[in-house]
Formats: C-alpha cells, structure tokens, sequence
C-alpha cells in the first residue's frame, strides 16, 4: 500500500466511490484489483483458501472477495498504509471473532438495525460496517438469499475490518 497521510479510516465518501468503480468495471478491472490485492498481501490468499475449504455457498465467498476489493481500493485511494498482513493476524482475529459468529449462527438471532447501530458506533472502521450492511441489503440482494448468509459475510468482513484496523496502527 502507499504512504499514509494522516487519518488511518476510510471515510463514506472512499468507499462508495471505490464500490461504483469497481462494480462498474470490466472483468479485467476487476480480476486485477484482485491480483493487487493477493500481490499486496499474500497472507490474503489463505485467508480466501481457509474460507474456500470451510464455506459450501460459492456466492458468498464471490461478495466477500468483491466487498475486500472494494476496501483495498478505498485505502489506496486514501493513501491508507496496511502492513505487510501476517496470517497469525488473520488467525487471531478469527479466533476473537468466533463467538460473535456463534452467536450470529444461531437461528433465532435476528439481525436489526438498532443492535448494528450499538455495534459500529464506536468501531473504528465503521464506515466498512456500514458499507458491508449497505452491500448485503441492497447491492447483493438478490444473491443474498438468507439470513444466514448475510450474517456470515457481514462477520467475515468485520473480520477483514478488525485485520486492517491492527495493520494500520
């Protein structure tokens, strides 16, 4: 990534910019911001092998891979430098975020706006949150099929958030 210059968030205005960029783009476009990012931060790619191995449902792996596109872009952007990702990153944050997904998996949980809102307030990269919410609810629509699914790509991205929040301080 570049030199940061100054704040290490991605702000609204980034990240709905980089989603219509890369949305709108080719598939060549798309399947080089890909590379870049692999590139960028290799530890990336067994984060997407670990969760090729342990999720069936293809199409939400594809939302999460374009989702994570979308904030490399933004940081790019913005000028935002990630370190170098370590999986032991990866791998901690998974663990820390396996309780949440517990609960999340449960199926009498329903997802609503005013627990979202107690959640990202404080959080730091909450404009990711808000644009993942904003994805699942309205650009993914049709290809988020249930409940279920929403919840895994929305903790898999606070995932990703929580691993580029560490690698930015």
């Amino acid at each position: 990534m570049r030199k940061s210059k100054g704040s290490t968030v991605i702000q609204q205005t980034t990240i709905n910019r980089a989603a219509k960029y890369f949305l709108t783009a080719n598939q060549i476009l798309k399947n080089e911001t890909i590379d870049l990012l692999f590139e960028e931060q290799p530890a990336m790619i067994n984060f997407f092998k670990y969760l090729d191995e342990g999720h069936p449902n293809e199409m939400n792996k594809e939302i999460i891979l374009q989702i994570t596109s979308i904030i490399f872009i933004a940081l790019r952007w913005q000028k935002i430098k990630v370190k170098k990702i370590r999986l032991s990153s990866i791998t901690k944050h998974l663990d820390k975020n396996a309780q949440m997904k517990s609960y999340f998996s449960n199926p009498t949980f329903e997802f609503d706006d005013e627990g979202f809102d107690a959640f990202w307030q404080d959080y730091k990269q909450k404009h990711i949150m808000g644009y993942a919410l904003f994805a699942i609810r309205n650009q993914f629509r049709s290809e988020v099929t249930t409940e279920r699914d929403a919840v895994f790509i929305f903790y898999t991205i606070k995932t990703i958030s929580d691993i580029i929040t560490e690698s930015t301080n």
